[in-house]
């Protein structure tokens, strides 16, 4: 990951660079991804674009759902073989599937392939050119459009017994740019990150084929814009927040990174349910985790890098303790407590001068 400036520490306080997004930053094969998605947000928008901005994306209503995002080879892939191109495929559910091919200078989407009617009838839907996610490297100021056309064509029975097939045509355009840097907080933590806008301009056509007489009737065309903000930070494999809108143009889903170990993490919003002092710490440092529990558990120390420092398995009679830091070099340390069945887990940030 190259950076435009020094990414300078200066204790307690991080300094904030901008940054760029390379094809290391993204998913590869065997990544498990995992994110939270609140399918009603209350946000009420993305946010100023420009330099150095923050934003607060912390709110949440109460329709909150997880989301896990699988990373595999093609050919493990239902429908892989559809897509001799690509080099990755991508899953939430293990019945739908995005299929990418990916290098150095570019991402692309290459179609996809699933359940998508949600009636049991699979569908393969190459695009007849590949959709471009990324150009690399991703910087602030930098921008793309690009074309696709997805023309599939149905068994209709399933649809009516008087209907032999149907036909769907979508064309659009995709304008995309990257309008923004600076730090985004999310329930999770504060990053530095890119912010791309993406803009999709699409017409749909169908067309039904009757049993009898066989002849194609064009049955709708519907056009349509949507918009959607996406947040990158080093190492965050997908975009770690993503904000998507209805048809109205209200902000509808707020998608975010649900773990913290990825580059550029300024800082880890503070629990309620752990007391981390003296922070920053001198040679010790005292916790208290203040959870109403009946379950042994794991504490974990971590650095930047995700190297472990130091582990200790803890009981509900020894929520209390210290951790010596008079090894650690100077810097920022995680403190992560998960319980035994991962019903809990509470992490939070101390620094070590």
């Amino acid at each position: 990951m190259k950076h435009f400036l020094p990414f300078v520490l200066f204790a307690p306080f991080l300094s904030v660079a901008q940054i760029s997004i390379d094809v290391t930053d993204m998913s590869q094969v065997g990544d498990v991804i995992t994110r939270k998605a609140d399918t009603m947000t209350v946000l009420s928008g993305p946010g100023a674009a420009g330099a150095n901005q923050t934003w607060n994306f912390t709110q949440l209503s109460t329709y909150v759902i997880d989301e896990t995002t699988q990373v595999m080879n093609p050919s493990d892939a239902p429908n892989g073989s559809n897509f001799p191109s690509a080099n990755l495929a991508m899953t939430n559910d293990n019945i739908n599937y995005l299929y990418f091919d990916q290098n150095a200078n570019q991402m692309n989407t290459l179609g996809f392939a699933g359940d998508l009617l949600g009636n049991g009838t699979p569908i393969v839907a190459p695009f007849t050119t590949g959709l471009l996610v990324h150009n690399f490297p991703r910087t602030y100021g930098s921008n793309f459009a690009d074309n696709y056309v997805i023309d599939v064509t149905l068994d209709g029975s399933s649809i009516s017994p008087l209907v032999n097939q149907v036909r769907f045509k979508r064309t659009a355009q995709i304008l995309d740019s990257t309008d923004a840097w600076g730090q985004i907080t999310t329930p999770v933590a504060t990053y530095t990150s890119l912010r791309g806008k993406r803009t999709e301009f699409s017409a749909d056509s169908i067309w039904i084929q009757a049993v009898f007489p066989p002849t194609w009737t064009l049955f709708q065309t519907s056009f349509d814009t949507t918009v959607s903000y996406q947040w990158y930070a080093d190492q965050g494999k997908l975009a770690i927040a993503e904000l998507t809108f209805d048809t109205l143009g209200v902000p509808k889903k707020y998608t975010w990174f649900h773990e913290a170990s990825v580059g550029n993490v300024l800082e880890l919003n503070q629990n309620s349910s752990l007391n981390l002092y003296p922070n920053p710490s001198e040679g010790v440092i005292n916790f208290e985790l203040l959870l109403a529990q009946n379950e042994n558990g794991v504490i974990r120390i971590t650095d930047l890098s995700g190297k472990a420092m130091e582990e200790r398995n803890v009981v509900p009679t020894s929520l209390t303790g210290k951790i010596n830091t008079s090894s650690f070099a100077n810097g920022i340390y995680f403190f992560e407590y998960s319980s035994s069945n991962s019903t809990k887990k509470v992490t939070q940030k101390f620094i070590v001068k």
